[in-house]
Formats: structure tokens, sequence, C-alpha cells
């Protein structure tokens, strides 16, 4: 077929399953929902299946949803015409149930009380035949044979195209058919010879000439109608089924070219729209409004374009979208049960996942414990100038700026701040967790508003959704995020890059900080560190302690916070102010990055000398 006959045949074919489809549910459907159901048979995006409905005049738009035009005309219709109708615009035998349930949603009454009345017609009066399963088709379907002399056939069937049909007849090409014992065989083989669709009693005429006597137009019909590789279409032809295939191909190759076409209607776009005054918003109904804030209940956080989209069944073909756009955004800014949950992605407040509402306190650095023996806490806190060596800058280092230690972050100006991606250096109560600080740096990359966030983000195993605090400058990925991507328990570097639509991420493992990397058989000596320090109360000091025992030649700094964190969530200022405060932690000068544990300097204790930079309180 050419490329003409292909479209032609794929909006017939597409606009023949929808009116299947809405005789069927018994009611108006949005388009959305029209293009899903049917996309077994041909898949049509929703703005251009809209476009052919609204050409095809058996549908009518309601509400922005289609339906039969007949439900709408019928009511004033008597019954019998009626029924043609809906039997000519199906374009094929329909139940008695399917008519009943039809006549009665026009006539206003139940389907039970008009199932005998059509029974009656259909079954009694002239101009309908049964075939299989209860269902009846239209008389003028079948090739009418008035006489056994062609000539009368050809005059009772195509009085108005007589001449053009008596000479398509007589060059048609019937070598190959003759012999043919199965109707429909023969009138496949009729329709490929004829390279298009065909009237069914063109069809019926020439597969005649081939069965002879055999022919009989109501069995012939039934033959068709149960067998594989041809379609009946509601315009009175047959095609094959290979054709529809081709049609089907077309319509996803236009498809893809409308779907390119929206998309020109960019996020960037959408923004300047509702932010701008460059069109008036659309009057929407109390309905519509209902069914907006329906839809975000059922859904949960939704883009105004989806909200536009599913509530409204306004697409971006549409000449009302951007229109809709606006009033949307409009209406759910003023809606008091609403909160705006990115750039243009709205939830109800409801919705909104308690647990990114308020820091988890496991999340936050432990207090100084004081043994019960004990006067005093050995889990001190030295201000900066009782810091020895770099330690002061690792506790205000901007990059290691952690969950409840926000006030060691500097404030940086703003050409200083990174505008194209972040990197954090994730550790183990980070990995377990999926919790990860919204740092100061990041504020040119994550946005900071509105206070909450619905992000999505596109990673190596696919896309993810994540939750924005911008009160507790959190972000929450989620509990098996790390893992799924491969990260080690702790120093794996977790790069974060916007993408081209708002509040979305590139999100990735980029690496690894040795300096806080720790292995999975460590993490095992930690975490039985970590029940003994539960279950005797152990102060940090003893837990800094037992970290240090293990690394004879000395670690660094970031290497001690990093394992300190899997035994407990301890700050910076309280690793750094333990290993400056007591004799028995030291720097060798030839290795001024190491600290090291000596046991003999334990007895020791505090350096006097530090006493003075104590933080009390």
């Amino acid at each position: 077929m050419t490329e003409g006959r292909e479209e032609r045949l794929a909006v017939l074919y597409a606009c023949d399953r929808v009116y299947d489809l809405l005789v069927e549910r018994e009611g108006a459907l949005r388009v959305n929902d029209i293009a899903s159901a049917i996309k077994g048979h041909i898949e049509v995006p929703p703005s251009l299946l809209r476009e052919w409905l609204k050409g095809d005049g058996r549908f009518v738009v309601s509400g922005r949803r289609f339906d039969l035009a007949i439900r709408a005309e019928g009511r004033s219709l008597p019954v019998e015409a009626f029924i043609r109708r809906a039997l000519r615009e199906a374009g094929h035998p329909l139940s008695l149930e399917a008519v009943a349930s039809l006549l009665a949603t026009a006539k206003r009454r139940r389907p039970e009380q008009m199932l005998d009345f059509v029974a009656k017609i259909m079954s009694e009066r002239e101009g309908f035949f049964p075939v299989d399963g209860g269902s009846f088709g239209l008389s003028e379907w079948l090739l009418q044979i008035p006489s056994d002399d062609e000539e009368e056939i050809l005059l009772a069937n195509f009085f108005e195209r007589y001449a053009e049909v008596k000479r398509l007849v007589e060059g048609f090409d019937f070598s190959g058919l003759e012999g043919e014992p199965n109707p429909a065989e023969v009138a496949k083989g009729i329709l490929s010879r004829l390279g298009e669709p065909a009237e069914g009693k063109l069809v019926a005429l020439l597969a005649r000439r081939v069965l002879g006597e055999r022919f009989d137009p109501v069995g012939f019909y039934r033959s068709l109608l149960g067998a594989e590789g041809l379609i009946p279409l509601s315009d009175g032809t047959w095609c094959l089924s290979e054709w529809v295939e081709e049609a089907r191909r077309w319509a996803q190759e236009r498809g893809k070219k409308a779907i390119a076409e929206v998309i020109e209607v960019t996020p960037r776009r959408v923004l300047e729209v509702v932010a701008g005054g460059e069109c008036e918003p659309l009057e929407l109904s109390a309905e519509e409004r209902e069914a907006v804030r329906r839809v975000l209940k059922e859904e949960g956080a939704l883009s105004i374009t989806e909200v536009v989209e599913r509530a409204l069944d306004i697409g971006p073909g549409d000449e009302d979208y951007l229109p809709a756009l606006v009033a949307v955004h409009r209406l759910l800014k003023s809606d008091q049960r609403v909160e705006p949950v990115g750039a243009l992605k709205f939830a109800l407040k409801g919705a909104i996942p308690p647990e990114i509402r308020e820091v988890p306190n496991f999340l936050l650095p432990h207090p100084p414990i004081t043994p019960p023996d004990a006067e005093e806490s050995p889990d001190v806190l030295l201000d900066d100038e009782g810091l020895e060596g770099n330690l002061a800058q690792f506790v205000h280092d901007p990059e290691l700026e952690d969950i409840g230690e926000e006030e060691e972050a500097p404030d940086l100006p703003e050409q200083a701040l990174p505008s194209e991606e972040v990197v954090y250096t994730v550790l183990f109560h980070h990995f377990s967790t999926g919790v990860v600080k919204v740092r100061r740096i990041d504020r040119k990359v994550i946005p900071s508003e509105p206070r909450f966030i619905e992000a999505t983000l596109l990673t190596p195993k696919g896309e993810r959704k994540a939750w924005i605090n911008n009160e507790l400058g959190l972000m929450f990925l989620g509990e098996d995020f790390f893992g799924s991507l491969g990260f080690p328990p702790s120093g794996g570097r977790l790069r974060i890059k916007p993408a081209d639509a708002p509040d979305t991420f590139l999100a990735e493992m980029s690496g690894t900080d040795n300096r806080a990397l720790i292995s999975d058989e460590r993490v095992r000596e930690l975490t039985e560190l970590r029940e003994v320090a539960e279950r005797e109360s152990l102060p940090t000091f003893e837990i800094v302690r037992g970290i240090m025992e293990k690394h004879r030649k000395g670690a660094e700094f970031l290497t001690v916070y990093a394992e300190a964190n899997v035994v407990r969530r301890v700050s910076k200022r309280m690793v750094a102010s333990i290993l400056s405060g007591y004799h028995c932690f030291y720097q060798r000068r030839s290795q001024p990055n190491l600290w090291t544990y000596d046991e003999r300097r334990l007895a020791q204790g505090f350096k006097s000398a530090k006493k003075k930079h104590l933080r009390r309180g």
C-alpha cells in the first residue's frame, strides 16, 4: 500500500477500535485512557489520537472526554433506525446485549428493559441476519442475488457503479483461485490481487465466480468474520491483517513524530509560561478543579503537565494546553491543601512522606558519654585553637559538612560554589540510611526552594525518586540506593549533576576516597565494636582508642572519623578534639598527616594545656 493508504487505514482502524471500546465501556473516556486501552491493537499517542477522533463523525467530545455521537443523538431516533446506525458505525455484527446497552444509555432506560425489544426487531424484521454467538449484522453488507444472471446481480448491488465494477470483474485474474474450497482463503486471494481494502459486496461477487454453486451470501460472510487474517472495517470494506500491520507501523512512526513535536513544549518553556503573562488561564469548571485534586490524591506528587493531561485530558497538541497549564498552576499555588514539591511539581500535603520531615535521631552526632565511675566525660570538645595540626581545616571543610554539623561549615562567596556538579564522600551512616547532607556549597546545583522537592535521579541502574527537605538540608535517597549502585560501605564518591528537566539529576558513583574507604571485613570488626559500645555505654574516647589500636602505623584523620562513624555517629570536632587533647594520640614529624596511638601514654590522660580550649555546655 502507498503511504496515503496506510494513513487512511491506520486512522480508520484506530477509530473502529475506539468505537468498539466505547460500546463496551458504556460511557465517555479520556483520550489517555482510550489510547492505553487500544494499545494492544494499534499504538497511537493521545495527542494524535485526539485529532483522529475529532475528525470522525461517530464521536463527540463531552467535558474533554470522547463518547459515541449516537448516545448523544440517539434519543430522538426510532429504535430500528438507531440499531441500523449502530451497526453501520461499528462496521461489524454486534450482540443483542451490546445494542440494548447502547440504546438504553441513549433512551435513558435500563438495558434489561430494551433487550427483548432489540431482540424482536433484529430477529424478526427484514434487513438483519444472525451470525454465531447471538450477534446480528446488516443485510446490506451481503451480496444480493435476485437470480442466477450476473447482470441482474451487478445491477442489484452496484447500480451506480455498474460499468466500473463490470470492467473490474471481467479483467480480474482468477488464476490460482479455482478449486479453493475455503471461502476465507478465496477472499484473501481476491484482496491480495486487488491490493487494497475492498467493499464486502465486491469481494463476495468475485468469490461467487470461484465458489459457484457453493456460494451462499450469509455463509460466506460468516466464514470471513471468523477467519484469521481478515478484518472488517466500518466503511464496509474488508482488509488483510498484513495491511493492518503495515498501518500499525505507519502509526507508530507517525506517533514518534507527533511526540517529537510535543517535546518542543520543554519544561523550560512551561516555566516561562506559568511565570509570565503571555496567555490567559483556561477557565476551569468546579468538576475540573475537583478532578485536579483527585488525581493528586490518587497518584501523589505530579508535575503540572501530568496533572493537566491526566485530570483534564488536555495534551501538548491541544490549543488549550498552555492556558490549562497556567490555570492548574494558579489553582495549585492557591490551594492550602497542596504543597509545591519542585519547580513544576505539586502534591497534597498528606502525600509528603512523614519520614522526611525531621532529622532521624541516629544521624545526629552523639553527645559526650560520662562513664558511671567518672566525674567527667573523656569525650571533649575543643575550640579551633585547641585543635592540632590541620584538624581545624577538616572540621570546617565545606565538602565534609554533615548532618548536625552545619554550624562548622563556612559561608563561601557565590563565585566559589560549584555550578556544574557536586561530589560527596559517602560515609557509613550515609550508606546505611540513604540520607546525605545538602551542603552550603551545593546550592548552585541543588535548588533551595521549595521547602520539599521530589527529585528524579537518573542512575546507571535506572530512574529513582528522592526527596529533598530544604528546611533540614537533607536528601533522602532510599536505604538501598548506595548498595544498588555498587558503593562500598564507606568511601565511595557520589557525583550529582543537573539534567535538562527541572529537579532531575544524573547520579552515579565517581571513584573512591581512599582515606574513608573501609573494607567489608573492617566493617564487621567495627560492627562488633559498636555492639560493645552500645552494651557498655562506652565513651567516644574509648571508641577512638579501639580504632587506633588497629592502626599501628598510624591513620589519617578522615580514616579515624569514617571508622568512628561506623561504630557511632560522632562529629568531626569530637574526633579531632579527642586526638588533639590526649597524650596517647600524637603525630610524628616525619608523617604529619598520620595520627598514632601509644598505649604507654594512656595514663598521662588529658593535656592540661588544652583545658583553656574546652568548650563548655
